[in-house]
């Protein structure tokens, strides 16, 4: 497939905009700790204290921060002195997509259940909110017209990146966290140990032969980790990969994202296995919900 890719990607430097959907890390206003009591810092500290023992990473609990703080500085209402009709209220003046909004309604009601537990409240105001409905993702796997001049034209690390997402389902942190002793290039079979968080699970899936020939290219260490940064002398950032390779897919006049690749190896997979088990384990899907929307895509274009 990729013996008779052109040399580089076509059609110039071409910016395209990208439909922008509500997040927890692009909340607007978030709060700053100047505006929040001090007796709400100290409750809040100590459910981030309490999340990270559960080896939740800092990126999850300063969403839970922030978004807790929000609430009180957009509310006027300290947290402990909220009742559900003001945790109602509050929610019913968000203008959020409605899984934004799951999200706020999950937060309090972690917050709000720790309470009751560490005995600063009797009961959870937060018990009976409603959370709203939304529709299952769709999969946006990018084009192999789009694919194969992308990373045939890469230069040795982007290349290296791009063809982790698409032939091995990387995330752009995963990528990041890629050390030698997870490329296993001299067993038989030949695979890629992915690393998880503290307290998480690792996957193992196969090494595809252009993965390991991209990753000779980038320059393999002897030991550490694959992709250094020059700046730090650490590990590249997960935000660092992110970034440049959706500037470079921009550049090939490409609409797409890093993630978008992972999708085309995700529905790749389920395509060629229509096993779903095997695909949520390769992808490392937490919940084969996540998974089945793969295989809904794939029956409903009537892939073979």
């Amino acid at each position: 497939m990729l013996d008779s890719l052109p040399q580089r990607c076509k059609g110039g430097p071409k910016r395209v905009a990208r439909a922008v959907h509500p997040h927890p890390r692009a909340w607007p206003n978030l709060a700053r700790r100047s505006d929040v009591p001090e007796a709400t810092r100290a409750h809040v500290e100590q459910f981030a204290r309490d999340l990270h023992r559960r080896n939740l990473s800092p990126a999850t609990i300063s969403h839970y921060r922030n978004a807790l703080e929000r609430f009180e500085r957009q509310a006027g209402i300290e947290l402990v002195k909220a009742t559900r009709d003001d945790l109602r209220d509050w929610l019913d003046t968000l203008r959020v997509a409605p899984r934004t909004t799951f999200w706020y309604v999950s937060t309090l009601r972690v917050f709000y259940n720790w309470a009751v537990d560490e005995e600063p409240l009797a009961r959870s105001p937060a018990a009976g909110l409603v959370t709203p409905r939304y529709g299952r993702l769709v999969p946006r796997p990018i084009g192999r017209d789009d694919l194969e001049p992308a990373v045939h034209g890469a230069r040795p690390r982007m290349k290296a990146w791009l063809a982790l997402a698409a032939f091995a389902g990387f995330r752009a942190k995963e990528i990041a966290g890629l050390r030698r002793e997870d490329v296993l290039d001299m067993v038989e079979p030949p695979v890629l140990v992915v690393s998880a968080p503290v307290g998480g699970r690792q996957r193992v899936v196969p090494l595809n032969p252009y993965v390991a020939h991209a990753l000779r290219l980038a320059g393999l260490p002897r030991a550490g980790w694959v992709f250094m940064s020059q700046r730090s002398g650490g590990p590249v950032q997960p935000a660092t990969v992110t970034r440049f390779t959706s500037r470079y897919l921009d550049d090939c006049g490409i609409d797409a994202t890093l993630h978008q690749l992972r999708h085309a190896c995700a529905t790749d997979v389920y395509r060629k296995s229509r096993d779903l088990r095997l695909t949520q384990e390769l992808m490392g899907h937490a919940h084969v919900n996540t998974t089945a929307c793969f295989a809904a895509t794939t029956r409903a274009t009537g892939s073979r």
